[in-house]
């Protein structure tokens, strides 16, 4: 039954193209499955604007359907070029439209976010371009919405409902969102995160659900407490910018400006801007932090202090989609301090590590193994 559902949606997706009647994002998706069909990768035409698309399918298919047994097509005259391609497409998609489908939804995103290029150093075996924009929206009546907007995405109920629809935002390893909520409150969320929220908030509470990494500048609102629920931690604000990672049902808040309060079972601490709380287990650890530190990846960026390798390697197997082998060579201090931006390959990043730990890093497809 799933796989007819995925049939028919390919197929409405054609004919709507063929309609003309097909979102910008619907024809970016007919583009990719012709190269599906070509056996093209995808990865050398992401720079392609949408018009140069078009002209390079179109000159493919114009020769395929206009020479030889296909003659008799000459005579038709076509108002719109892509109607040529789409023609072709649909009598492909028949046949495929089930495993393209299902391809596209759960790889088209490799495509864009930390892509594998050939390597400019004969020191790597091939390199990693940075993540990108890129989350699902996922909706209470099942819907689902790809985003690639680098701009804060803004989303309100529809047809002035009052009731509170759940929206899940899942953003991949080498992803980032942001997202703005109907109060106002900023999110930045960070790879390989997943947010819950209600489309409307309560007339008492603002709150949420996080499994991941975001930066939040939340709107002030006395009258509505802000509420993070992670991992069995609450995180309770009126106003207030701060940071939250809870990868790996760890939790730990960095306080920017304002205050925040922390609650896990029967324990409660208020934090002061430049602290951060640690949950272990029902304890919570107060620390004194360096705030630039611990929101260095919300301004682009990966920040390096001298002994927060392990930390680095995570953030940046993150973000650049990639494992990393032999991690415990990494435990040794370094003077080095300073910042990388994350727009940068990951030769780059792997260059400057090397120089921070002593240590070669070698680039094997989406490994790279320390020595």
């Amino acid at each position: 039954m799933k796989d007819q559902e995925q049939s028919n949606q390919a197929r409405e997706l054609l004919q709507k193209y063929l309609d003309g009647t097909a979102t910008e994002e619907e024809s970016a998706q007919v583009l990719r499955w012709f190269y599906s069909f070509e056996n093209t990768p995808l990865d050398t035409h992401t720079e392609l604007d949408e018009f140069a698309l078009n002209k390079k399918m179109n000159a493919q298919l114009h020769e395929r359907l206009f020479t030889g047994e296909t003659i008799s097509l000459r005579k038709k005259r076509w108002k719109k070029p892509l109607l040529v391609a789409a023609t072709l497409l649909c009598c492909s998609a028949i046949a495929l439209s089930i495993f393209i489908y299902r391809q596209y939804q759960e790889q088209e995103h490799h495509t864009t976010l930390a892509r594998m290029i050939d390597a400019t150093s004969p020191a790597y075996t091939n390199d990693i371009m940075p993540g990108g924009h890129y989350a699902k929206l996922t909706y209470a009546d099942g819907k689902e919405h790809i985003s690639r907007d680098s701009t804060f995405v803004e989303h309100h109920p529809k047809g002035g409902n009052t009731s509170q629809q759940q929206v899940l935002v899942e953003v991949p390893k080498a992803g980032t969102f942001q997202l703005l909520l109907e109060d106002g409150t900023k999110v930045w969320l960070n790879a390989s995160t997943h947010l819950s929220y209600p489309d409307k908030f309560a007339n008492n509470n603002r709150t949420i659900q996080l499994d991941g990494e975001a930066y939040f500048e939340v709107a002030k609102d006395p009258k509505r407490p802000f509420r993070i629920q992670s991992n069995g931690t609450i995180i309770e604000v009126l106003g207030t910018s701060f940071n939250v990672q809870a990868y790996n049902e760890k939790v730990s808040a960095a306080l920017v400006e304002g205050s925040v309060k922390i609650k896990k079972g029967n324990h409660e601490n208020l934090l002061i801007p430049g602290q951060q709380a640690e949950v272990n287990g029902e304890e919570i650890l107060i620390t004194e932090i360096d705030v630039a530190k611990s929101t260095a990846w919300q301004r682009g960026e990966f920040y390096f202090d001298g002994t927060n390798f392990d930390e680095i390697i995570q953030q940046v197997g993150r973000w650049y989609d990639v494992e990393f082998e032999n991690n415990t060579s990494l435990q040794t201090a370094s003077s080095f301090k300073g910042t990388i931006n994350r727009k940068a390959p990951l030769s780059s990043v792997l260059d400057i590590l090397k120089i921070a730990t002593g240590k070669s890093f070698t680039i094997h497809g989406r490994k790279v193994r320390i020595t």
